[in-house]
């Protein structure tokens, strides 16, 4: 299975120059754990809930003073459309985060979570036991839908 097939389209953004306090606010507005920091239309960095959290415990700075650019991870890692599940978990293990942009040609096309990943297992190991559950054809139901064929 492709990333392309499990990752969510619709990501959140922001300006790179933004304060924490402006992005946490969106994150909140939107019901996301992430936000992908961009400059230039360009992804160039990630703030997650853990990020926000990490910068109130680091600071008694108000998140309104706080810049987004200090915060955010960055470089942004980043994975293709095209790749596996496998490897976006793979990317995922690597670099130890839950939150994975995907892009092709530097733009942004949409993250992939492992709660997405979580989502698309429980899919398959459904649609696996349905089959597992249906039985086989008999000949004769083979021959009959072989007929109904041009």
């Amino acid at each position: 299975m492709q990333v392309h097939e499990s990752m969510t389209e619709r990501v959140i953004a922001i300006e790179a120059n933004s304060t924490l306090r402006q992005a946490a606010k969106r994150m909140i507005r939107y019901g996301v754990g992430s936000i992908i920091a961009v400059r230039n239309g360009k992804p160039s960095g990630i703030v997650t809930h853990t990020d926000v959290v990490e910068a109130g415990a680091a600071t008694d700075e108000p998140f309104s003073h706080l810049p987004l650019e200090k915060v955010m991870t960055h470089p942004v890692v980043t994975v293709r459309p095209t790749a596996t599940v496998r490897n976006a978990i793979e990317v995922m293990e690597e670099n130890e985060i839950k939150h994975l942009p995907v892009t092709a040609d530097g733009n942004l096309h949409g993250i992939i979570t492992s709660s997405d990943i979580v989502s698309c297992h429980d899919e398959l190991r459904s649609e696996v036991e349905a089959l597992r559950e249906t039985p086989p054809a008999t000949a004769t139901e083979q021959e009959s839908a072989d007929d109904a064929q041009p």
